[in-house]
């Protein structure tokens, strides 16, 4: 479980990378290359 809950934040944490990074653009970067 301890894994899972890892694996999980840092797809938070890529999605929210993703966000800045593509403010206002629509796909522009598939946020999943990033992780």
């Amino acid at each position: 479980m301890n894994a899972i809950w890892v694996t999980e934040a840092k797809y938070i944490r890529a999605y929210s990378i993703y966000l800045k990074i593509n403010d206002g653009m629509e796909g522009i970067v598939d946020f999943k290359t990033l992780l």
